[in-house]
């Protein structure tokens, strides 16, 4: 999808922007190593895919670029936390700048480079990688209609697309569905 955006945006508006295709579950190919002066990226929502994004990030971007992370406030202190052991350094943050569709919020860090970095995933990558091969325990989500459905591996739909596909057990509805937090929303 984001191949198409950006062929588009080349031809219709005379850009230079590169873009190439590629599963970051492989390991860095050489031709993309340091080549990217600005990564922008959104990692899984787990501490495995941001270690992976950002061992990416690290792979190929140049020793002056810039990295800008957009993040689900569940992950933030991972986002930092992984980008500091790999090298990077937080220059600017924005939050409450994302608003996501299961009603989480989020924001933007920057990063620079800010000395030699050390990506923590250099090979391919096996592991886990999407949410629901991660987390174990269901995620509680409301209906439009009050009811709560469990959304996880061991829940009543293990993904909120296929929630979205059968809609709710309780009244049908197959579009509005929230986050039950357990965190107070300041």
């Amino acid at each position: 999808r984001l191949g198409d955006v950006y062929f588009e945006a080349n031809s219709e508006l005379e850009l230079e922007v590169r873009y190439l295709y590629h599963d970051f579950r492989i390991k860095t190919l050489e031709i993309m190593k340091k080549q990217y002066s600005l990564i922008i990226t959104e990692p899984m929502r787990n501490k495995e895919g941001v270690t992976l994004f950002l061992s990416r990030a690290a792979d190929c971007i140049t020793p002056n670029g810039v990295l800008y992370v957009l993040h689900d406030s569940t992950i933030h202190d991972i986002v930092c936390e992984v980008a500091e052991k790999i090298g990077f350094k937080k220059f600017s943050e924005l939050q409450n700048e994302i608003s996501y569709e299961d009603g989480g919020i989020g924001g933007i860090i920057g990063f620079e480079v800010s000395a030699e970095l050390q990506p923590i995933i250099t090979g391919h990558y096996l592991g886990p990688l999407y949410e629901r091969e991660v987390i174990m325990e269901p995620k509680p989500y409301r209906c439009q209609c009050g009811n709560i459905i469990e959304v996880g591996k061991n829940g009543e739909f293990s993904s909120l697309a296929e929630l979205k596909e059968h809609g709710c057990p309780h009244c049908g509805a197959k579009e509005t569905f929230v986050f039950e937090s357990d965190i107070p929303r300041k």
